[in-house]
């Protein structure tokens, strides 16, 4: 199949690094596949298959007709047969759609804040829903929201996977007397730093730690102030975004992730991949991955929080078994291997 990944940026984010897998796996698995990125490039673009083929639109308002037309032209030239569109670029897609039908239109959603779907703006969603010829879901509550709130047959949910991209060894210094802990999440409200902090505030008072965060800065107001409570704690590094993370994961002794709100966030999967023993917050799909191979404990809890990290740091081999079972569950279900069949089903039943 000729399939076209449709995504916004690739700066580091889910739904760019699940464009990036998607591009680069079905290459693998021998379809003619493509990425088009509508508004501007990121650091994700380097893990990109050079089989790809790949293309900037440069999109520079919301009716950018000559971009628009560009993007009509590519599809039109290479006969592409899917256009797989993530997040908010599917309004793009619909455009070209409605210009030229000859193409179907899956659109990807990767809706993050899952637990407060009752404020998700969806005016524009629910009427152009028509012309979408499938819809896939990161988690259960997503499916269930778009089939009672949207105009489209073709709904399913399906596992994000894990891409084994060539690693770019990152040049970290790791103080091995420390406990090190990693949290990968960029720096967005829903992440909820604060309560992370809050809890290794306290374990830090008895402890040697290094609490290493990972994320893109959005340069918004809660960036500001979360960098401003970093710079308060010494305990704290704060490495900025990376192209690939598994150098920092290897070498950590527990992953955490504080959300509030989730879909299914690849971070888990990432720690997971990396043999990690992981703490996080039982919101969207994280349940369904870490299960009993972890610790889930409420969002926003601090206590719970502490709790759970001093298990591990008073403990260090208390949970071995569960992360070997970690490993080998996301191996089986949240692989490229295990996910793409079924994707690669969906399309041929769309097409």
């Amino acid at each position: 199949m000729k399939i076209l990944q449709l995504i916004d940026t690739l700066h580091p984010g889910g739904a760019e690094r699940m464009a990036v897998n998607y591009a680069n796996a079905l290459y693998d698995k021998g379809h003619d596949s493509h990425l088009i990125c509508t508004r501007e490039e990121g650091s994700f673009k380097a893990l990109l298959n050079p089989g790809v083929s790949y293309l900037l639109l440069n999109k520079k308002s919301v009716f950018d007709i000559q971009s628009l037309l560009k993007l009509r032209k590519y599809i039109s030239l290479n006969n592409i047969e899917v256009v797989h569109a993530h997040g908010s670029s599917w309004f793009y897609a619909i455009l070209c759609k409605i210009i030229r039908k000859d193409f179907k239109v899956i659109w990807h959603d990767h809706y993050g804040n899952s637990e407060y779907l009752e404020k998700r703006p969806t005016q524009y969603l629910k009427c152009f829903s028509q012309f979408f010829d499938g819809i896939i879901s990161v988690n259960k509550r997503l499916e269930k929201w778009a089939m009672d709130n949207l105009r489209c047959e073709n709904i399913t949910f399906i596992n994000n996977f894990i891409y084994p991209n060539e690693r770019e060894k990152n040049k970290i210094h790791i103080d091995n007397e420390a406990f090190n802990i990693v949290c990968l999440a960029n720096l967005r409200i829903q992440k909820d730093h604060l309560t992370l902090m809050k809890a290794c505030d306290i374990i830090s008072k008895k402890h040697s730690i290094v609490l290493h965060i990972i994320g893109k800065d959005f340069r918004d107001e809660y960036s500001k102030m979360i960098k401003r409570e970093f710079k308060k704690r010494s305990y704290l590094v704060y490495h900025g975004e990376v192209k690939d993370s598994f150098s920092f994961l290897e070498n950590m002794n527990l992953g955490v992730l504080s959300s509030r709100s989730e879909g299914l966030p690849l971070t888990l999967l990432e720690y997971g991949l990396a043999g990690l023993s992981v703490v996080c917050t039982d919101v969207g799909e994280c349940r369904r991955i870490v299960g009993n191979n972890g610790i889930l404990i409420p969002p926003g809890d601090v206590r719970a929080m502490r709790e759970a990290i001093l298990k591990f740091i008073k403990d260090p081999s208390l949970y071995c078994i569960e992360t070997k079972y970690l490993k080998e569950k996301i191996r089986n279900h949240y692989s490229y291997e295990a996910v793409l069949p079924i994707y690669e089903r969906f399309c041929e039943k769309l097409c």
